[in-house]
């Protein structure tokens, strides 16, 4: 099956990660390939670079995410929740039209450290 994951979090690239293992063809989906490779330094989580993952999971493409979702059969939003809406307005309608998407988003905030809040209301769930 063809998979599109939209993020490259700690959340899309477990998920990646495992799907491909299974034997899917996953492409994992970013706003700026380019300057998601380019990166070198770990997040302010500690998640190492994507660059460093990526060269530990040679299957997995990355692309934008129309690109990403054009020729999917299920579109996995793993994105920040905060960015969520952005990030389905990148991947274009057409391209989400008629396919299952599985929303994993996450609207935590990390500003203040850990643990974190929620970014959308109150503090806590």
């Amino acid at each position: 099956m063809k998979i599109a994951v939209l993020g490259t979090g700690t959340v899309g690239r477990v998920l990646a990660g495992r799907l491909a293992s299974l034997g899917h063809d996953t492409t994992i989906g970013t706003r700026d390939p380019a300057a998601t490779m380019a990166r070198t330094e770990a997040d302010g989580m500690g998640t190492p670079p994507y660059p460093t993952w990526s060269e530990e999971h040679p299957t997995i493409s990355l692309a934008t995410f129309a690109d990403t979702s054009r020729d999917a059969e299920l579109v996995i939003n793993a994105s920040n929740g905060e960015a969520t809406l952005e990030v389905l307005e990148q991947t274009g309608a057409e391209n989400l039209s008629g396919k299952v998407l599985v929303d994993v988003s996450n609207s935590l905030d990390f500003s203040a450290g850990f643990p974190p809040s929620l970014a959308v209301s109150n503090t806590d769930s």
